[in-house]
Parts: structure tokens; C-alpha cells; sequence
């Protein structure tokens, strides 16, 4: 029971669904019971992992791309990954926002060296970043 009329519920178990309902009280007693609502338990996924460089699709100016999906996805089916790019500046820029664990990055400057990384997304939202691969365009 409260007298607030908002609850955090902790203790949820992801990827469950919860439904809840509401009565209210008074002196002369307990309302009936308010519609009912589900609430999906997600979070948001783990990161990526195993980012690495595709040596079969890296030529002069495109570099390929693999990764592993999350191992835990939040509770909630992954939506798509954010691939994000450096070239040594500390100044990372997202490529391209991708439903697939791979891709290639095209147009680049052979003899630069770019490094990656790859964030997950629920509906809940982003995961940190997977790990950071460094790769020269050759």
C-alpha cells in the first residue's frame, strides 16, 4: 500500500512481463480494481563483442567489419547497432545504424589508420560500446 500515486517496483526479473492493477481506498473501503497494464521488464542490452576486421573485404579504401552479437540482449529483442568511427583524433562519428553483425565501411583514405567501435540497441536503449578496433586502410 502507498498514498503516492506512482510505485518503482524493484526486484523484476528481465525479459518478464508484469501486469499490474490499482484499487484505491478510502474510509468506506477498496475501489474496484483499474484496467490492467503489462510492463516488459528490459534493460538496456549488453555490449557487442568481438569486433574485429574482415581481412578478405579490407582493400584500399573500404575496411569490413564482424562482430558478436550481446550475449544478454536486456530483455527485449535487439533493434539494431550504431557502428561509430575515429580516424586518431579522439572524435568518433556514427556510420551507419545497422539490423546485420557486419559491414563494410566504403569511401575511406587509404593509409589512414580508423578505429571502430559498435553499441547494441533495445528498446530501452543503447549499450556501451564494444571493444575498439584500429584498422589501416590498405
Amino acid at each position: 500500500g502507498t498514498t503516492d500515486t506512482q510505485l518503482t517496483v524493484t526486484g523484476l526479473t528481465p525479459a518478464t512481463t508484469y501486469n499490474f492493477v490499482v484499487k484505491a481506498r478510502n474510509v468506506v473501503g477498496y475501489s474496484a480494481l483499474s484496467d490492467s497494464i503489462a510492463v516488459l521488464a528490459a534493460q538496456k542490452p549488453d555490449a557487442p563483442t568481438s569486433l574485429a576486421n574482415v581481412p578478405t573485404i579490407t582493400l584500399r579504401d573500404q575496411i569490413g567489419l564482424t562482430w558478436v552479437a550481446p550475449v544478454f540482449g536486456g530483455g527485449s529483442p535487439l533493434l539494431d547497432y550504431r557502428v561509430w568511427t575515429d580516424q586518431s583524433n579522439n572524435d568518433f562519428i556514427e556510420l551507419v545504424s545497422i539490423s546485420s553483425t557486419s559491414y563494410t565501411a566504403t569511401g575511406l583514405t587509404q593509409g589512414l589508420i580508423y578505429t571502430f567501435k559498435v553499441e547494441a540497441r533495445n528498446v530501452y536503449g543503447y549499450s556501451v560500446f564494444s571493444n575498439e578496433v584500429s584498422i589501416l586502410a590498405a
